[in-house]
């Protein structure tokens, strides 16, 4: 480890489990990744995805006033 002097009490022992501790070796075992999304497992990223799991989307009832169907929305988007 390298390692900045520690500033408070909580880094300084951060820091004393950190080095107290042996770090695995990366020969004895293979590491494996795992996405979930949704509680759906993914063998690849999907940023879309990932997206609407995360995002806040309330519904809202003003939405039919500013935007209008059919057309590109940074074009359509109605401006007070």
């Amino acid at each position: 480890w390298i390692l900045r002097p520690a500033r408070s009490p909580q880094a300084e022992q951060l820091h004393i489990v950190l080095c107290s501790n042996q770090p695995p070796l990366s020969s004895s075992s293979r590491d494996c990744y795992k996405r979930y999304v949704d509680d759906l497992y993914l063998d690849y990223f999907n940023t879309a995805r990932t997206w609407e799991s995360v995002r806040v989307a309330d519904v809202v009832d003003w939405e039919s006033v500013v935007w209008f169907g059919g057309h590109v929305p940074r074009h359509a988007f109605h401006m007070w």
